[in-house]
């Protein structure tokens, strides 16, 4: 299935047959696919081995992840009559409003602006990736970029004009939505090709961001599922001193753990 969502996803020759043993041939002309799903990145780690995300798959997909609620809505329809909205009237215009889109066809075309926007861009992106999204799993992403960009562009300007031209102000707006999600993408990979032993290192460093400067015997209660052995445990802490992670104080007369620098 892997290779033939790529396949699809790049439709280089407008046409995909699948060969049946008693129905002839299907064709599917100049197909269009889209996934949506839900996911976490546990349940990635667990399912894509390592070549997955270093190969094409992973690569022509947008990947949007967080770690906290932007907003807390309880329940829904009290936002609704804070802001006075008639659900059943945003319903018929987004209706109204998708109905229209469907009847947009041909090429989307860019303004001479959009063009010379996306030329410097492009010779820009190479110069200015972020250092936590090395080449060997990100390579493949960013060569893709710019089709994730493009194609977010003409979602964007179908979503607002019924002409179809990009210019340059919804590229801009397109780019800074893409590359909003690359600070969080590194999460989403985060575990795969891990030990055991180093997923158990991350919790303990979590365990120890939320809870700040904490006493060591209190730590190792935490940790202890992890490590029955207290040979192992303190191992790992030495390797996490020695690495410049984690910090030994004395506080009130107790030996303390605290993380040197807490990931955002």
């Amino acid at each position: 299935m892997v290779d033939l969502y790529v396949h699809l996803w790049d439709a280089k020759t407008g046409e995909f047959n699948k060969v049946t043993k008693n129905n002839g041939v299907d064709s599917v002309t100049n197909p269009w696919i889209n996934i949506i799903g839900c996911t976490t990145p546990t349940w990635i780690a667990d399912n894509f081995p390592e070549y997955m995300i270093g190969g094409g798959f992973t690569s022509r997909c947008v990947f949007v992840y967080a770690e906290k609620k932007a907003k807390f809505v309880a329940y829904p329809f009290l936002e609704m009559l804070e802001n006075n909205l008639d659900m059943k009237e945003e319903q018929r215009k987004l209706v109204e409003d998708l109905t229209q889109i469907s009847k947009l066809t041909g090429a989307y075309r860019l303004t001479n602006n959009a063009l010379k926007w996306g030329v410097e861009w492009y010779e820009a992106q190479w110069d200015n990736r972020p250092p936590d999204l090395d080449d060997a799993r990100f390579g493949g992403y960013f060569a893709r970029k710019q089709s994730h960009l493009h194609k977010l562009a003409m979602v964007l300007s179908a979503a607002t004009t019924d002409k179809l031209i990009i210019n340059k102000q919804t590229m801009e707006v397109a780019n800074t939505m893409v590359t909003d999600l690359e600070s969080d993408m590194v999460k989403v990979f985060s575990k795969i090709g891990k030990t055991q032993v180093s997923s158990h290192v991350d919790r303990l460093l979590d365990y120890l961001c939320k809870q700040g400067k904490t006493a060591y015997a209190e730590v190792y209660r935490y940790i202890h599922p992890y490590f029955p052995s207290s040979r192992d445990f303190e191992d790992v802490v030495a390797g996490l001193v020695n690495s410049g992670q984690v910090k030994v104080t004395v506080s009130g007369g107790k030996t303390c753990l605290e993380v040197v620098k807490c990931k955002k």
